[in-house]
């Protein structure tokens, strides 16, 4: 199996380009983008991607047309959300 090497992932782009891919209409493709960004946060030392509002709610619509393993990944990464406005954590 071959590690990811973060450093190199952010040097040549990739990164944002997995980002953008979490918005992306279609639903594995947005669950394996989460577990591409969890296995290089994961490099990193951390265990969470960074999320944003917009992004939770594509992945929890992204969860309904998700195999098993898509909800699972997606499930796993938004258990690591800590919402930063009292009035989403309501929502």
């Amino acid at each position: 199996m071959y590690e990811i090497n973060p450093a190199v992932i952010e040097q040549q782009g990739f990164l944002k380009v997995i980002e953008n891919l979490l918005t992306d209409g279609n639903a594995m493709v947005v669950s394996n983008a989460v577990a591409a960004l969890q296995q290089i946060a994961e490099g990193r030392g951390t265990y969470a991607i960074d999320l944003k509002p917009y992004t939770v709610q594509k992945l929890l619509t992204a969860i309904n047309e998700c195999n098993e393993w898509g909800q699972t990944v997606i499930i796993d990464s938004l258990s690591n959300y800590i919402p930063a406005d009292p009035k989403e954590t309501e929502e």
